[in-house]
């Protein structure tokens, strides 16, 4: 009798036993965490821009810029209008107004013409030159327009009206729609260093350190001449110049 128990007692411990194993697999098949699937990103390589027939690249940094009829953007006042030689160049307002009345306006040349105002000066394709100095515009050729706006003049000029002159000291006028300027004596606008884009047909001569990039090749210059054709020039000024970065389409010679 006491064998049977003893066997029955095993089996029992041996069943408990089974059903714990049992129990314990289960409770780590159901706690099992599944990882993600792994992913991986690809990136596009950059698109490489190429010249085209004809077309030019010039980046880098200039020491100094020349160009003819360069179209940029309108100049806002404060800006002072100088000659290099005073007394050998004149400016010319027309259709403008004092006190509601249609005036002309003269300027002589005698001394810098300080201009201020809410309206602006559009260039419209001019001389330009850039250097570490900054930026100086050449306003003599075309008559310029002056943008609708309320100006001052802080230099002696000369109104007339109806063929008479009247010098003043200082003037206020407003500019109508068909206001201009038109100027002598290779009269210009400096202004500081700023970042600038200009376009144009016409030419343009480049130094500095710079990168020529043509359908054939990349190649370093000091110098470049280039046009007449168009272009589309961006710079902006850094401490040894300003860097350019620039579509030229047309002749060009390196060095």
């Amino acid at each position: 009798m006491r064998g049977v128990l003893t066997t029955i007692a095993i089996l029992i411990a041996a069943a408990a036993v089974g059903l714990g194993i049992t129990v314990a697999l289960h409770h780590r098949t159901t706690a099992r965490i599944v990882a993600p699937p792994a992913t991986t990103t690809t990136t596009a390589p950059p698109v490489e821009i190429v010249p085209g027939a004809g077309q030019t690249f010039v980046t880098g940094t200039i020491t100094s810029l020349h160009a003819d009829n360069a179209l940029g953007p309108a100049l806002t006042p404060p800006f002072t209008i100088t000659i290099p030689v005073r007394g050998a160049g004149s400016a010319d307002l027309t259709g403008v107004s004092v006190n509601g009345q249609q005036v002309e306006i003269y300027w002589y040349g005698g001394q810098p013409l300080p201009i201020s105002g809410t309206g602006q000066l559009v260039i419209g394709g001019g001389g330009l030159t850039v250097n570490g100095a900054g930026i100086t515009w050449l306003l003599d050729g075309a008559a310029r327009t002056v943008t609708p706006g309320h100006f001052f003049l802080g230099s002696p000029v000369a109104l007339g009206a109806s063929g008479l002159a009247t010098p003043e000291q200082t003037a206020s006028f407003d500019a109508g729609v068909q206001a201009t300027l038109l100027t002598t004596g290779n009269a210009q606008i400096h202004l500081k260093p700023a970042s600038l884009e200009v376009t144009g047909p016409g030419s343009v001569a480049l130094a500095g350190s710079l990168q020529v990039q043509t359908s054939s090749g990349t190649r370093a210059a000091h110098t470049v001449t280039f046009g007449p054709g168009s272009y589309d020039i961006k710079l902006t000024p850094v401490a040894s110049g300003d860097t350019i970065s620039s579509t030229l389409q047309g002749p060009i010679t390196v060095s």
